[in-house]
Parts: C-alpha cells; sequence; structure tokens
C-alpha cells in the first residue's frame, strides 16, 4: 500500500454484483501501472497519462476540479478523471489522500493534500524512476538506485542513506529491498513493522531480520510483508487480524516469520499490504489475499482470516496493490479490476456499492475529448467579453464543460486561476470584466465517463482603463457621452497636454480615442521616450477606436505619459488599453 491510516470508519451500501464499464480499453489505450491509496486509486496508462479515481477531498485526483466531484457522500468520482498536466509519466503512487508521478526526463509532480489540486514539481528530485507515496514521506528510486524522500511537500528532498531495487511506504514506516535483496526499513517501529527485533522508531535504515532473498515489499498500518526469491512470503509486525499469516494469538511479530496458517503460499512473485491486510500475486496470475476483511478486501464475504483466501475471478493478474480497505490487480489485458470498499469510488464502481469480488473499473482506455476554445481579440474597447468554447469528442461523447480564467491588473501580475463556468452544457456566456484589466481564458471538456480533457491553450484579451484612471493637466477637458467606453472621454487643443499614468506593467499598449476630419495627433512616451505618435485625423468620425502603439516580448514596467503634439486641434482620449499578455 501507498499510505494507511487506522481507524477509518465508513458506511457500507448493499452488495450488488460487480459489473462491466464500457470502453475499459478502448482506443488502444491499456493500463501499465496501479496504485492504491488511503480512500483512492490511480493509474497510469500507456500514453503516459495518468486517471484517477475515489475521494477527492483534498484534490488527490489531479484534475483540477477539488471540490467539484459529486457523490452522495461528498466530494469524489467512481469514474476515473484524467490527472490534468501530465502526458509522459513512466510511474505513479496513491498515497495518503495525494498522488504523485516520475515523469519521463525523471522529475516527479504531486498533488493533493499539502500539494495542490493539480500537479506540482518536487523541487530537487531530478533522477527518478520509481516512487512511492506514504503518509510520513513520499519516496523515490533514482536512475543509481539511491532512495530519496521527503515529508508532506514539494520540497526538503534528502537521500536516505540506502540503495533499493523496489519500495513502499506505508502509514508510518517506510521499506525497501535493496540490490543484495536484503529488506531495510525505517520509520515508526511500535509494533515491530521495521523488523529488527526491537520496537525502537529509526530514522534511518534498519534491516529486517533473516532475510537475504527478498523480491518485493508492501507496508501496510503497522505491518511488512515481503515476497522473497523462492516464492514465498515472510511477514512482520502487527498482527490483529491475521495479517501477517499467523493466527492472531500472535499479537506481532518483531522479526520477520514465514506464514504458517491455511497453508504457506509458495508462489508468490508480488506482494501488497493494506491497512490490515496483505495480498500476494501468484506466478500463474492468480492472487492470494488474508488479514481483515471488514470491507471484503480479500474478495468474498467471510470473516477476516489468517489463511490466504484465492480471489474469485482473477487468474491473469500481473501486478497488485492494495489501499485502507480496497485491493485493486492490474490484468494481462491492460485493465483494471478493483474489490472491497467503494464508498468513495475508490473501487471504480459507479453504484458506490462496496464489492466483495472484482469489479472492472471503465473509463480508464477511453481517449479523452479534445477541447477548443474560440481565440478573443488581442483587447476591446468595452467591459463585456463573449466566450465560446467547445470539444471534439474522443472514445465517448462530451458530457460537459469548464472554463476557468485569471486577471492581472494594469500595474499588476496575474492570479491565479478562478473557476468560471462548469461543469456546464452550454458552449458561450458573457463575461464582465474590470477596467484595467487582462483576462486569460482556458476550457476543459469531459466526456459521459467522466473523463476530462486537457485544458486548452490560453486566449487573452484586455479592457481598457478609462481616461478617469489617467492624471490629467488642467488643459484637458472632462466629458460624457454613451458613445465612449465607460460613457466618459477627454477632450484637449492644447499641444503639450499631457495625460500620464505611473506604475504601469505591459506588453502591450493601446489607446482607445476618436478619429475625425481636423483631429490633431498625440505622442505616446513610455518612460520619457517617445515611441510612437498617433494621427487621429479621418474622413469620418469613429469612437472608440483602438490605436495600438506598443509592443514588446516581455511586460515592462514604467511610466506611460500621452502628450498633444498638435496645436488648435480636437484630440479627443477615451481610455488606454494596458495589456499583460
Amino acid at each position: 500500500m501507498a499510505a494507511l491510516i487506522a481507524g477509518v470508519i465508513v458506511v457500507s451500501a448493499p452488495v450488488v454484483a460487480p459489473a462491466t464499464v464500457p470502453n475499459v480499453a478502448a482506443a488502444g489505450l491499456t493500463v501499465t501501472a496501479i496504485s492504491a491509496g488511503y480512500d483512492h486509486t490511480c493509474a497510469l496508462l500507456s500514453n503516459g497519462t495518468i486517471r484517477c479515481w475515489g475521494a477527492n477531498s483534498n484534490g488527490q485526483l489531479g484534475d483540477g476540479l477539488s471540490g467539484h466531484h459529486a457523490c452522495y457522500t461528498g466530494d469524489c468520482s467512481a469514474v476515473p478523471v484524467q490527472v490534468s498536466g501530465i502526458s509522459t509519466a513512466i510511474a505513479v503512487a496513491a498515497g495518503y489522500r495525494h498522488s504523485c508521478a516520475v515523469l519521463a526526463d525523471h522529475t516527479a509532480r504531486c498533488w493533493g493534500v499539502n500539494f495542490a489540486p493539480t500537479p506540482v514539481a518536487v523541487s530537487g528530485v531530478t533522477s527518478a524512476v520509481s516512487i512511492t507515496a506514504g503518509t510520513p514521506q513520499d519516496c523515490v528510486i533514482t536512475t543509481t538506485t539511491d532512495v530519496e524522500c521527503w515529508s508532506g511537500t514539494s520540497t526538503g528532498v534528502g537521500a536516505i542513506g540506502t540503495k533499493a531495487t523496489a519500495i513502499s511506504a506505508g502509514e508510518s514506516h517506510t521499506c525497501a529491498v535493496t540490490p543484495d535483496s536484503a529488506i531495510v526499513c525505517w520509520g515508526d517501529n511500535s509494533l515491530g513493522g521495521l523488523g529488527n527485533n526491537t520496537q525502537s522508531t529509526s530514522s534511518s535504515p534498519v534491516t529486517a531480520q533473516g532475510i537475504s532473498s527478498g523480491v518485493a515489499v508492501g507496508t501496510g498500518n503497522w505491518h511488512t510483508c515481503a515476497a522473497l526469491a523462492d516464492h514465498s512470503v515472510m511477514c512482520w509486525g502487527g498482527n490483529g487480524y491475521g495479517q501477517l499469516g499467523v493466527p492472531v494469538a500472535t499479537v506481532r511479530s518483531l522479526v520477520p516469520i514465514a506464514q504458517s496458517d491455511g497453508g504457506a503460499i509458495t508462489d508468490a512473485v508480488a506482494i501488497a499490504s493494506g491497512e490490515s491486510h496483505s495480498c500476494a500475486l501468484l506466478t500463474g496470475g492468480g492472487i492470494k489475499c488474508w488479514g481483515w476483511n471488514g470491507w471484503w478486501q480479500l474478495s468474498g464475504s467471510g470473516a477476516s482470516t489468517s489463511s490466504p483466501v484465492t480471489v474469485a475471478g482473477i487468474s491473469t493478474a500481473t501486478a497488485i496493490t492494495a489501499g485502507v480497505s480496497h485491493t485493486c490487480a492490474l490484468l494481462s489485458t491492460g485493465i483494471v479490476a478493483c474489490w472491497g470498499s467503494n464508498s468513495l469510488g475508490q473501487g471504480g464502481d459507479p453504484t458506490y456499492y462496496d464489492n466483495w469480488t472484482p469489479h472492472l473499473v471503465g473509463g480508464l482506455g477511453s481517449t479523452p475529448p479534445t477541447a477548443s476554445i474560440t481565440a478573443l481579440p488581442a483587447w476591446k474597447a468595452s467591459t463585456a467579453i463573449a466566450v465560446s468554447w467547445g470539444a471534439a469528442a474522443g472514445s465517448n461523447a462530451v458530457d460537459t464543460y469548464t472554463v476557468r480564467y485569471r486577471r492581472a491588473a494594469w500595474n499588476g501580475t496575474f492570479g491565479a486561476y478562478v473557476a468560471w463556468k462548469g461543469p456546464v452544457t452550454a458552449k458561450s456566456a458573457a463575461f464582465t470584466g474590470l477596467a484595467g484589466s487582462t483576462y486569460c481564458f482556458s476550457a476543459q471538456a469531459t466526456d459521459t465517463e467522466k473523463i476530462a480533457s486537457a485544458w486548452t491553450s490560453e486566449t487573452c484579451t484586455a479592457v481598457p482603463l478609462d481616461d478617469r484612471g489617467l492624471a490629467r493637466t488642467s488643459t484637458w477637458t472632462a466629458k460624457a457621452g454613451s458613445a465612449y467606453f465607460a460613457g466618459t472621454y477627454v477632450t484637449a487643443t492644447v499641444k503639450g497636454a499631457r495625460l500620464t499614468r505611473t506604475g504601469v506593467w505591459a506588453k502591450q499598449i493601446a489607446l482607445v480615442v476618436t478619429t475625425c476630419k481636423g483631429c490633431g495627433s498625440l505622442g505616446v512616451y513610455w518612460n520619457g521616450v517617445l515611441v510612437k505618435t498617433v494621427s487621429l485625423a479621418s474622413a469620418t468620425t469613429v469612437n472608440k477606436k483602438l490605436v495600438t502603439v506598443a509592443s514588446w516580448p516581455i511586460a515592462k514596467t514604467g511610466t506611460l505619459v500621452l502628450k498633444v503634439s498638435t496645436s488648435a486641434k480636437k484630440v479627443i482620449v477615451d481610455g488606454v488599453v494596458i495589456s499583460r499578455s
């Protein structure tokens, strides 16, 4: 398991027969890796994207819509949603209400609690090849087999002092298989989960006693299990539900012990540990589980047991993962089956009923829709912005859209994204902007299986700062008129009359002016340097005319001055466009 917590109380819904959801492996996409966390699950797809399902209370599903997934128990989704901004992942890990991934460039991203609802880079990780996510810490194995870990945030990465070929972080401790097939562990050792015959917590790796041929390791809440080269299984730590594979009369074991109850497993190739249960992947593709069965995470409706239980209907598994109270397997067909707790959708069943037999998870192989958004003009002589969007369908019909924006004032930087529309079925809406602001919009489409597209690239437009936002010399006269931007304008006929705005932060500048027969000219100055002289003379009168005056590769700060450069000729100014895009 990636992360576990004790004392979880989940209300179980009635038992129903497992159902297969359509489009399990459509369009040639398959699942290549899976990871179960506290109460959610994530899958890595063959195209480098990641989809997650289950609880989303802290944004652990990674699509940026924390608080927007509706299910009867709160914020969750039984249908997989696509993690935003990831298309080159090579590894995935689900942890305690957060998730992490390694990208093809060997950097790491995490999202959820302590991070953000969308992936953020983990500072300092540059050579990762695999990853695990736990409650106290997350860890990667690097290209040189070193282990690097961090706790709770995207900073503070440090070497842990061991090398590893496999690693698993649990609720209170972490264990790794070393290159020489030993197993080392560190963290809480209250019930002997480190396996070194003590109950002393250790922040540095200690060796689990008696193991010299480990090939895989799984950490649970307070216990650990390992698969060995001879395909046997050994476990250590707490045994309240028989999760060590021995009768519960053995309350705990401080050192690794062999399974002894109900027939020892002799064909294990991989191992996974949940909160208080464990499962082994067998050489023939089957799975056996033992320990706590309160939510049918062993499969079947029987009681908790220390004897391995064969998971019915699974014979082609290639990988196994365990959450707090649910278990999932990756099948050779590239699809995922889950069983156990499903009250938050972590089992991938949209009924939100718990499953005592494996349920095939839908929506993992579907091609997502491709969202689009209509390009906006660079600027408008109005506060009204008409925004429209759409999408091309992928494997399924487009269902809803979500639109977001970010804003920069004339004297500031862009703020964070603000959710504007969504989920909606409409494809257009009117937006009212603030004077002197730049707005950038992007859209996302979601299909009928709740698979989300990538966010579109931004389209931006700027709303002018009206004339009242400019300091003026006494030779300007302020007037009102419905034909002008914001209903006001200033006019002057005296050469040298100035309009000034200090503290401007702009990438592009335009004027909102009136052109007319006999109108004069304006000089536009940036930090005291003339950048353009604008003639306002024209054969006909045009109000709210937009005239580009300056554009730079990057945003600049400075003072903007408009100076009348003619005498006895009317000059009318409505406002100034100060664009950050």
